[in-house]
């Protein structure tokens, strides 16, 4: 080897060396930890899904079914902008998103969390950035019973689908709930479809009809046929076009489960508010 190539290697191979003896002598901080409630372990680079195979351990807290908790994560390293999350209490046979922000860097995170209302009991709480999880045992205790209320009147929408979303109205003094959902096409349209006005793939339904504490059930209907602006064509309301489930874990969080048997269209997604002003308004009326 040439001298000048054996003197340049050395302070690269010293580096080497130092690095080897810095891994080896402690563990080097990979990706996320929840902190609190204190998780299974403190191991930080866990990715299988759900729990990275650590198995249950003893309950780290205690809370109260529907309310909104305080959980602290440590993220130390980032791969995207995302930081979720989701509960279950059954081993995450199904699962509960709860809460998703937009986080910009290593650091410590503080997330409100708004615990389901409905279900009481041992149950594990996961915070998840990509693919790196983290999980803690958590025990919920019954809550008071959740009633849908005028508060809830907002827009709403699902993290895993921006830039559409559901409102929500409800009319109390009927007993009426309001729901309308602009959304996309199940499928893009041909690169020569185009609208007059708006995009050829926009869609929206309606629905009503009666709640019962924190669950609403509504039959869909279909509009269509009408011309943007003007009363003919009269346009026409298709009724039966499907059926949409939503039930109210919090001021905060509902989860709903959709079904349009015609046109093979089914699942379930969580939905949050766009904005928690009338958040307040809610819980003031949520509790009989």
């Amino acid at each position: 080897m040439p001298a000048f190539r054996y003197f340049r290697s050395i302070p690269v191979i010293a580096f080497a060396v130092a690095l080897l003896a810095q891994v080896g002598s402690s563990p080097v901080l990979a990706h996320l930890v929840l902190t609190n409630p204190a998780a299974r372990t403190n191991d930080d680079y866990l990715t299988s899904d759900p729990c990275g195979g650590i198995p249950t351990g003893e309950s780290a807290a205690t809370y109260t079914a529907g309310t909104d908790i305080e959980i602290t994560v440590n993220v130390a390293i980032t791969h995207n902008r995302n930081l979720r999350a989701a509960i279950s209490f059954d081993d995450f046979v199904t699962r509960t998103q709860l809460a998703m922000i937009q986080i910009d860097g290593s650091g410590v995170y503080q997330m409100t969390v708004p615990l389901p209302a409905h279900t009481s009991g041992p149950a594990v709480l996961q915070v998840s950035h990509q693919r790196y999880v983290s999980c803690a045992d958590i025990d919920l205790l019954e809550g008071a019973a959740f009633s849908i209320n005028a508060g809830l009147n907002d827009a709403w929408v699902s993290a895993d689908a921006p830039f559409q979303g559901l409102f929500f109205t409800v009319f109390e003094n009927l007993g009426l709930f309001f729901l309308s959902w602009f959304t996309f096409d199940a499928v893009a349209p041909d690169s020569g479809t185009t609208a007059e006005f708006g995009a050829a793939d926009q869609r929206w339904v309606t629905g009503a009809g009666n709640y019962s504490g924190d669950t609403v059930t509504l039959n869909v209907e279909l509009t269509s046929g009408g011309i943007f602006n003007a009363a003919e064509p009269a346009a026409t309301q298709s009724p039966g076009y499907g059926t949409i489930t939503i039930v109210f874990i919090s001021c905060n969080e509902a989860i709903l489960t959709y079904d349009f048997p015609s046109v093979g269209l089914s699942g379930q997604m969580t939905l949050t508010r766009v904005l928690p002003d009338n958040v307040p308004l809610c819980e003031a009326l949520a509790t009989p």
